[in-house]
């Protein structure tokens, strides 16, 4: 994604939050159906649009983040 250490972690953190709330509006959904409707949908909708639709790749793939960090991309 051509992210920095920091900002992946950032980003993944923010993703597990989400998903974290969404579970639990879910499970209470499940428990009482009147709650929370539409609240899981969206989540997932909002998280795609995050994760795949809006995020923007740098034209290096990272690799000039990752030099900079010392990390070796060679496989």
């Amino acid at each position: 994604m051509g992210e920095t250490y920091g900002e992946h972690l950032s980003s993944s953190m923010g993703f597990a939050a989400a998903l974290a709330i969404a579970a639990m509006a879910c499970a209470i959904h499940g428990i009482a159906p009147f709650l929370f409707q539409k609240t899981g949908s969206r989540a997932v909708a909002d998280l795609h649009q995050r994760m795949v639709t809006g995020r923007h790749r740098r034209p290096d793939g990272g690799a000039q983040a990752g030099a900079q960090a010392g990390w070796d991309y060679s496989i």
